[in-house]
């Protein structure tokens, strides 16, 4: 038993040889290849035809092939290297679907004239699990609540609230890039006859970095756009209101904790305005109010997280 399998083994091994199928149709090609795997015999694939008989000798002598398979004029053709025989059926032109290249590569396998293929065993190859999706960038949503102190002539402490949005490009780096808006809460002004209030809110585009230790994360943020402030009341039973644009300029430092998606910290940032604004009285040089130039807020802020 163990001669005659091993008989038949170097029967098989001389009936592999490789075959060179040297045609543009590559459901063609995959149909010779699928008819020959029972034979165990390389296909090597040419997109080009050869041009004659001798060129698809070269061609064959080259890949260390034993046939060579080709169209030619509404023919199939196939150049058995070791007998120095050449044989010729008819095959369909052209792109072939996969019926008609299916019964064109049972054609090819009547004409190479193979014995009975070896039966045993196939070993199937353990099927390639499929990677679950990866997410490229994350998206974070985050909300905000402190104190602003306002420093100028005319400084006061108020509430600040304030929202973002940023994009984290790369998840293997702390770079995030953010849209930032906040509104100040309305600080009283009663000062040379006017009395009333006055309320801004910003809008800055700006960038930010984290080094991430654990579950915390720390890091600068620098951040430009613009403030728009409102000053409205009354002076000399008059209703007054005034709006001003200005270019301002934030940066600080961050530090928070995350839980999963969830981010809650402190946030510090200083802010200051490129523009100097200052009211005076209707009538008269006395000033009424002075846009704060210079900012210091100190927030709690909470963010999630969204992977995209």
């Amino acid at each position: 038993m163990i001669l005659a399998t091993l008989v038949l083994a170097s029967a098989t091994a001389v009936a592999s040889p490789r075959a060179v199928v040297a045609d543009a149709d590559t459901t063609l090609r995959a149909a010779i290849a699928e008819s020959l795997r029972p034979w165990l015999i390389e296909v090597i694939a040419e997109p080009m035809a050869p041009p004659s008989r001798e060129a698809a000798a070269v061609q064959g002598a080259d890949a260390g092939a034993r046939y060579v398979i080709w169209r030619e004029h509404g023919e199939l053709v196939v150049l058995d290297l070791e007998r120095g025989e050449l044989a010729r059926r008819p095959a369909p032109e052209g792109a072939l679907d996969p019926v008609a290249a299916a019964a064109a590569a049972l054609t090819v396998k009547t004409m190479l004239r193979l014995p009975p293929p070896v039966v045993g065993p196939v070993a199937t190859p353990a099927p390639t699990p499929t990677p679950a999706p990866q997410e490229d960038m994350e998206l974070r949503m985050s909300a905000s609540s402190g104190s602003r102190f306002e420093y100028g002539l005319d400084g006061n402490v108020a509430l600040r609230f304030g929202a973002s949005l940023a994009l984290r490009p790369w998840l293997d780096r702390g770079w995030r890039f953010a849209v930032i808006g906040d509104v100040g809460a309305p600080a009283g002004v009663d000062q040379a006859g006017f009395h009333g209030e006055w309320w801004n809110w910003c809008a800055l585009v700006g960038a930010s970095w984290d080094h991430v230790s654990g579950a915390w994360e720390v890091g600068p943020w620098l951040a430009a756009g613009v403030e728009h402030s409102n000053l409205d009341g009354t002076e000399m039973m008059m209703t007054r209101h005034e709006e001003a644009l200005s270019p301002a300029v934030r940066g600080g430092a961050g530090a928070r904790y995350r839980i999963e998606d969830l981010t809650i910290g402190l946030q510090l940032s200083l802010e200051t305005l490129l523009t100097h604004t200052t009211y005076t009285k209707l009538a008269a040089p006395a000033q009424v109010f002075e846009i704060p130039p210079i900012g210091a807020v100190m927030s709690v802020v909470i963010g999630y997280d969204f992977p995209i």
